[in-house]
C-alpha cells in the first residue's frame, strides 16, 4: 500500500469527499474532517490505491507547527 501525507485546506478535503469516491479506514475520520472549519489546515494521510482511502486527519494548529519546527 502506498501512502502519502499532505497538508490541505479543510474545504478542499471536504469537497474531495463530497464530489469523488473516497474511502475511510474509520468513519470517525470523516466526522472529524467535517467538524473542522473550512479555513483550517489538515494533515491528511491517505493511501492512493484505485480509490483513495483517508487513513487519518489531524488539525494543523500552532502546537503542530511548533512540534514540526523543533523536530
Amino acid at each position: 500500500m502506498t501512502t502519502i501525507k499532505s497538508i490541505d485546506l479543510a474545504k478542499d478535503v471536504k469537497d474531495l469527499i463530497l464530489f469523488s469516491t473516497v474511502k475511510f479506514d474509520d468513519i470517525d475520520v470523516r466526522n472529524k474532517i467535517f467538524a473542522t472549519s473550512d479555513d483550517d489546515f489538515l494533515l491528511i494521510k491517505k493511501s492512493i490505491n484505485c480509490d483513495p482511502t483517508i487513513l487519518s486527519a489531524d488539525l494543523v494548529d500552532d502546537d503542530f507547527i511548533t512540534e514540526a519546527v523543533r523536530g
